[in-house]
């Protein structure tokens, strides 16, 4: 699985993105002479934008992208607590207006489409269960067992 990324003087450049999003971000910037402590996303040709940024706790950057895809790096500027996205495209405006009305329309990034990770899983379980007060450790029913004279390997 590859992707192509356009930026500066109608530049293009392939990337891997089976590896964790972190590493592709450091990459792209270093290849595509971004400043490391920049804030930059992507933007695909239907104008969505990808928040690879907040999408960290996937294990690979793959399920993100589509094979093959095209997309446009954009640069985060925040300026009085909203986040602006600029192209570093050049041309961008004119060679591509309708997803530069979108980009124009964009304030804030959307929360990470992914599917969620185990840990959000686990999260959300204990918060559940934490809410109807049924919480117990492992520790207290494996007490109660001994207690009973019943011996187990596996406890529910």
């Amino acid at each position: 699985m590859f992707i192509a990324i356009k930026f500066g003087d109608d530049e293009k450049l392939l990337f891997n993105p089976d590896c964790s999003p972190k590493i592709l971000l450091d990459n792209i910037k270093r290849r595509c002479r971004v400043p490391l402590q920049a804030d930059i996303e992507l933007l695909n040709e239907d104008g969505e934008l990808k928040n690879v940024s907040q999408c960290m706790q996937e294990r690979d950057a793959c399920g993100i992208f589509t094979d093959r895809g095209i997309y446009f790096l954009l640069r985060l500027e925040k300026k009085d607590g909203r986040v602006t996205h600029k192209c570093l495209l050049n041309g961008f405006t004119e060679s591509h207006p309708h997803l530069a009305a979108k980009l124009e329309d964009l304030s804030s990034p959307k929360q990470c489409e992914s599917r969620p990770t185990s840990k959000d899983k686990f999260s959300k379980m204990v918060k559940r269960t934490s809410r109807a007060g049924l919480i117990t450790s492992s520790t207290s029913k494996i007490k109660k067992l001994r207690d009973s004279g019943k011996t187990t390997s596996r406890v529910k």
